[in-house]
C-alpha cells in the first residue's frame, strides 16, 4: 500500500514542484473532501469515482467475547463507488461493462 509520504514525493515529481508544495496541495485536497463529506455532500471525481456519506442507524449488536447484547450507535461512514473508467483500467482484459460482470 502506498503511503501519504510516497504519494507526496511522486506528486512533487509529476508536478515538478517541491515536496512542501505537493504536501500542501494534498493536505488541502483531503481537507476539502473531508469538509464536503462532513456537510453531507457527496464528492464526484470524474474518471475516478464517487465518495458518498453513508448514514447507519443505531442497531442491536453483541459483544463477541461475553455474548452480552449492546447497542451499536448511529454513525456516518463513507462509501466509494468506482467509475466505470477506473474499473476498466484495473481490468483491461475484460471488455464488457462492470454492470454486466454481476451474475444474476
Amino acid at each position: 500500500m502506498t503511503t501519504k509520504r510516497a504519494l507526496i514525493k511522486e506528486l512533487a515529481q509529476r508536478m515538478e514542484c517541491t515536496d512542501v508544495a505537493a504536501k500542501k496541495f494534498l493536505n488541502s485536497y483531503i481537507e476539502l473532501i473531508t469538509e464536503k463529506l462532513s456537510e453531507g455532500e457527496g464528492v464526484s471525481i470524474h474518471y475516478f469515482g464517487k465518495l458518498v456519506p453513508h448514514y447507519q442507524t443505531e442497531r442491536p449488536g453483541r459483544n463477541l467475547r461475553t455474548g452480552e447484547e449492546c447497542k451499536i450507535r448511529a454513525r456516518t461512514s463513507v462509501k466509494f463507488k468506482a467509475s466505470e473508467i477506473l474499473i476498466q483500467k484495473l481490468n483491461p482484459d475484460v471488455s464488457c461493462s462492470p454492470n454486466k460482470w454481476r451474475e444474476k
